[in-house]
């Protein structure tokens, strides 16, 4: 036989020892994994805070017009003719 080749048959303890590694291997891409995603879909903070910021201010400014139009709605039923 050629003493180069690697022998077909191995030990049970061989065997385990490469499953237990290649567990930890796996469990440690996951958890790369995992890290890698969360960071790429959190969203920008800032960001957002300054569209809601925008938001609420747009909401003020539309309630103060809608409450000039009502307003001006009811002083023209009451107007004295």
């Amino acid at each position: 036989m050629n003493s180069t080749t690697s022998n077909p048959i191995t030990k049970l303890e061989d065997i385990v020892a490469r499953k237990n590694e290649l567990k930890q291997q796996i469990l440690k891409q996951k958890t790369t994994i995992s890290s890698s995603s969360q960071t790429l879909f959190k969203p920008a903070n800032l960001y957002i805070t300054i569209f809601q910021n925008l938001m609420n201010g747009l909401k003020v400014f539309d309630n103060v017009l809608l409450g000039y139009g009502v307003f001006n709605t009811v002083r023209k039923l009451f107007r004295k003719r």
